[in-house]
């Protein structure tokens, strides 16, 4: 069983509800985006209902990847963080960033775009969106549940000893 410290936590505002509550509104920030993004610049409102639906089953779709990616990659990242007393918004962005671009270039490797083969602009274009998407994420997640900006939680140990 995984000890959380939850002292350390609460010493800096963090509870329970407020990680819950960040778990479960942070993953929708990108499916947000885009569905905001994707209405008012692409005239899905201008266009009548049925385009609007096309448009909400796909946010669903994406939103539901996002759940699945935040769950999979944020839990570890989250509880190595706390584990290294290093749970801050600085350092959750910083990994998910890394992670996301890993992720998302492993994703443009796997996926080969039209006539079976890989190009490296789609590749590094999937990369970097996926960087930049579980940034945002961390980032929302971060400041949901109330973690310090770039502090760490704890004391700090002794560097002469």
């Amino acid at each position: 069983m995984i000890d959380f410290h939850w002292n350390a936590l609460c010493r800096i505002g963090v509870t329970r509800v407020r990680l819950a509550i960040a778990a479960a509104v942070a993953p929708l920030i990108v499916p947000a985006l885009f569905f905001a993004s994707t209405a008012l610049v692409s005239g899905y409102l201008d266009q009548g209902p049925g385009h609007l639906e096309k448009l909400t089953l796909i946010t669903l779709a994406v939103s539901t990847i996002s759940y699945l990616a935040s769950a999979a990659a944020g839990i570890p990242i989250i509880l190595l963080l706390h584990k290294l007393s290093r749970l801050t918004i600085c350092y959750t962005a910083l990994l998910a960033a890394i992670t996301g671009f890993l992720g998302g270039y492993a994703f443009g490797l796997t996926h080969p775009g039209p006539g079976g083969f890989h190009p490296q602009s789609a590749i590094s274009a999937t990369a970097l969106a996926a960087s930049f998407s579980s940034t945002l994420v961390a980032m929302a997640f971060g400041l949901i549940a109330g973690l310090p900006l770039c502090r760490t939680l704890g004391r700090r140990k002794n560097r002469e000893q």
